[in-house]
């Protein structure tokens, strides 16, 4: 190892080299970039209603080597803290280098350039900017008689510092190739987010939700989406997944009611002065599991952008495993001069693009039509049931329907077998794997869980052997692991 090598200094836990001064090259594309990074930030200040959609596409180190960088960071500061608003006189950070005055002059200097406009002008000179400084690194450890691995270590790093590159293709490819490793050797990669079911796990109907999916769970009202929903994520807090959830069906007081019903089997109408001091203790330590769920409730808005961007900068904090909607055809995008079908599609668009851009699964609950009382017989659903069918079932990746028919007075199947308690869980699209149903059992306090058998097509058949293809993650509290989920 040289002598020279170059001076690391400690960043977020992280190594992180101390950047050579080289300012007084490519004195050209040193102004282009910092006025483009100049144009941007006055549009961010003119325009926060257009900031709020495009947030997650934007980095604060990209004014690291401008006059802006303590400003900027307020911006994010402050759009992502508690007031989610900002303004001109509220960024102006103590000991930064601009004013209220500078930052009003530059709003009007460049008036004439919207944000997404100044979005896209930025980009390819900021990263022309990036691969120049970069470049200089060769040269310097040249000088300094750096190895040529401390020189491209070097290079590599500023790169990643300089957020230029936000795609996130590098951690898909990563997951891709654990994948494919994995299958290899006949076992299926760790998800972090699995369904509840051992059946639907072993039927292969489902062994994971998919990061970069759109998965759409959709069912008449009292049919149990939700319920089902709140099994999955207690078994995602078990695989140690963190994530955000947009209730707007329930207020997140009754969410974490409902949840410790669920684990513990005493619900609100029970009267708990009654109970055993066991089984109050039981009550108090599944309340302190839910109290420090790792989860992001959302329940005061129902504005897609807002919860794309609540998503972003959560994953920026600490990368987020999964996202929740429920239920997608309450959502708004904030466009009321749209029809009510382009709003859903570009509201489709916006979460599927989010789930490709995070590598996560965003799972959205969806409303069956009443037309399905309607017609009779099994009144079983189908995809045409969905409301707003068109774009929710063309951009979903997997569609899920919930079915019991218990719900309509139906307790006997042809065969007379009892369905009492019974929910059929169909999967009506699938674009890895094959379209099926399989049948569970469902109960009102604790929800949906594995039989000890399923009907399939009409028999009886005996359930699945449950499998796990992978170790278990960390969990996050082990301390309730004798909590009966």
């Amino acid at each position: 190892m040289s002598e020279h090598a170059p001076t690391y200094a400690r960043q977020n836990g992280q190594s992180r080299p101390i950047y050579p001064d080289m300012y007084s090259a490519g004195a050209e594309i040193e102004v282009q970039y910092r006025t483009a990074a100049e144009v941007l930030f006055a549009a961010i200040l003119r325009e926060p209603h257009i900031f709020a959609a495009v947030a997650h596409k934007i980095h604060p180190a990209w004014w690291k080597q401008t006059k802006y960088d303590k400003a900027a960071c307020a911006v994010f500061e402050q759009f992502y803290g508690t007031g989610k608003s900002y303004s001109a006189y509220t960024v102006c950070k103590p000991g930064g280098d601009v004013t209220e005055k500078d930052l009003f002059e530059i709003q009007g200097r460049h008036a004439d350039t919207d944000l997404n406009a100044a979005l896209d002008f930025f980009l390819p000179i900021y990263r022309q900017w990036v691969e120049f400084r970069a470049a200089q690194f060769a040269q310097h450890g040249i000088s300094q008689n750096w190895e040529a691995e401390q020189i491209r270590r070097a290079a590599d790093d500023f790169r990643r510092d300089s957020m230029a590159y936000v795609t996130q293709g590098k951690a898909r490819d990563v997951w891709f190739e654990n994948w494919f490793e994995a299958k290899m050797q006949g076992m299926e990669i760790d998800y972090p987010c699995k369904p509840s079911l051992n059946t639907v796990i072993n039927g292969r109907l489902n062994i994971g939700f998919e990061p970069g999916t759109l998965f759409v769970r959709a069912g008449r009202t009292g049919m149990g989406k939700t319920t089902l929903m709140l099994n999955d994520l207690l078994r995602f807090m078990r695989e140690g997944a963190r994530g955000v959830f947009l209730s707007l069906d329930m207020n997140v007081r009754l969410m974490k009611i409902r949840l410790i019903g669920m684990i513990t089997g005493y619900t609100h109408d029970d009267n708990w002065a009654v109970l055993t001091d066991a089984q109050r203790q039981q009550i108090v330590d599944a309340r302190k599991y839910v109290e420090e769920m790792n989860v992001v409730w959302i329940d005061e808005t129902n504005d897609v952008n807002h919860f794309i961007s609540t998503c972003y900068a959560e994953h920026f904090k600490q990368p987020i495993d999964f996202a929740i909607v429920d239920f997608i055809q309450k959502v708004k995008d904030g466009h009321s001069n749209k029809s009510r079908t382009l709003e859903i599609a570009d509201i489709d668009t916006k979460l599927k693009l989010m789930a490709n851009s995070l590598n996560i699964p965003v799972i959205a609950l969806a409303q069956i039509l009443q037309d399905v009382e309607r017609r009779g017989g099994t009144m079983r659903p189908t995809l045409a049931d969905i409301k707003d069918s068109g774009s929710i079932v063309e951009d979903a990746d997997v569609v899920e329907l919930i079915y019991r028919p218990e719900k309509y007075g139906i307790v006997e199947d042809q065969y007379g077998k009892s369905l009492v308690g019974k929910a059929e869980i169909i999967y009506a699209k699938q674009r890895m794997r094959p379209t099926d149903s399989i049948w569970v059992d469902y109960n009102g306090v604790r929800g949906f869980s594995d039989p000890d058998e399923y009907h399939e097509q009409g028999s009886t058949v005996p359930a699945f052997p449950v499998m796990d293809f992978s170790d278990k993650r960390p969990k996050l509290n082990d301390e309730f692991k004798d909590i009966p989920f």
